[in-house]
């Protein structure tokens, strides 16, 4: 593989993608891009990232992995929103 297909974005995603993965050579770059929830943990940014690390570590090319963001902030941490939802919505039983 060339230098040149390896610096292309490999998964290509759409811009709602929450995460979007470049490999530079031996580097996975995994940035998150849900700038409306200051990058918070929710649950499908959580898979996407989850799946972006799989797949770098899948790679025999890839030798590190560099996170990090595309706004403002890194990440705003845990997505209260969604937790408050799925807490709400729980069975909590008899």
């Amino acid at each position: 593989m060339s230098e040149a297909q390896r610096e292309h974005d490999v998964l290509n995603p759409p811009s709602d993608r929450c995460v979007r993965t470049q490999v530079r050579g031996p580097v996975a770059i995994l940035q998150l891009n849900h700038p409306r929830a200051d990058n918070a943990l929710s649950t499908e940014l959580m898979n996407q990232l989850a799946d972006a690390l799989d797949t770098a570590d899948a790679n025999d090319e890839v030798r590190a992995v560099v996170i990090t963001d595309s706004d403002r902030l890194f990440c705003a941490g845990a997505d209260i929103k969604e937790f408050t939802t799925l807490m709400s919505s729980r069975d909590h039983g008899p």
